[in-house]
């Protein structure tokens, strides 16, 4: 009786793992696509057994809260040149929505929603003793403009569960780049500046909230042009809490203002 006690008992554990469990680290089982379509409504989410219309997906256990998967699911509703994306708080034990949030992505020449375009960042923003957020990182597949006078990728958007609704703090490109002579699609020589960014907290509060620091790591590149006084350098940027979002202030970088 016992064998067949533990023999049960690890079938209904692995039953219930389905839901999340995927071939991928990060990738979203079909379990997670019908409770969202059952919990948010999402009548237009087509299941992977339907001939899915998910473009790309994410999930990831919360370590702030091990019995919570953050899920982000990018799919196709029939609308040119836009993606939609839900970002959702999904409770393992009940496989039940908690809160979640819905938005298009909408695509141009820089900006096409791929199949790896979407990670869950878990780092420990602790905006406060009682408010932990969560990031969703976008990248985009687009190759971008030739010539663009400003190239960015990497999104981070921070969030913070908020009764049902998942409510964005920040929004923040973490790779920007800005042309500062030429064109190399087009000229003999180019300048230009490459700003790679980290997010990490201060010990001051504005309206509650620790303020967040913002690092560029930022990169001199030349391609047959004088670079001048320019040099590889390290900058910091603060952003504020204004009581409904992080405020970039003035004056503001380049970098974080593109």
């Amino acid at each position: 009786m016992k064998t067949i006690a533990l023999v049960v008992g690890a079938i209904l554990s692995l039953l219930s793992g389905i839901a999340f469990g995927a071939t991928r680290e990060d990738e979203c089982a079909t379990g997670v696509f019908e409770i969202l379509r059952r919990d948010i409504p999402i009548s237009k989410l087509s299941l992977r057994s339907d001939g899915s219309n998910v473009v790309a997906d994410a999930c990831k256990t919360w370590p702030y809260k091990p019995n919570l998967v953050l899920v982000a699911v990018a799919y196709d509703e029939g609308v040119e040149y836009e993606k939609s994306l839900i970002v959702a708080v999904i409770d393992k034990k009940t496989k039940r929505v908690g809160s979640s949030s819905k938005r298009a992505i909408y695509e141009d020449a820089t900006t096409e929603v791929g199949e790896r375009s979407l990670r869950l960042d878990t780092a420990k923003y602790q905006l406060a003793n009682d408010v932990r957020a969560f990031g969703v990182r976008f990248n985009s597949a687009a190759r971008g403009a030739s010539c663009g006078e400003a190239y960015w990728n990497d999104e981070l958007t921070l969030l913070v569960p908020e009764g049902k609704d998942l409510r964005p703090l920040a929004s923040l490109n973490l790779y920007q780049q800005r042309w500062l002579e030429g064109c190399p699609a087009a000229t003999s020589s180019a300048l230009w500046e490459d700003a790679t960014l980290t997010v990490g907290m201060a010990n001051a509060r504005t309206n509650g909230l620790f303020d967040l620091v913002i690092t560029a790591r930022i990169t001199v590149n030349s391609m047959g042009a004088a670079t001048g006084n320019l040099k590889d350098r390290i900058e910091q940027h603060s952003l504020h809490y204004d009581g409904r979002s992080y405020q970039k202030g003035k004056p503001v970088p380049w970098w974080p203002a593109i």
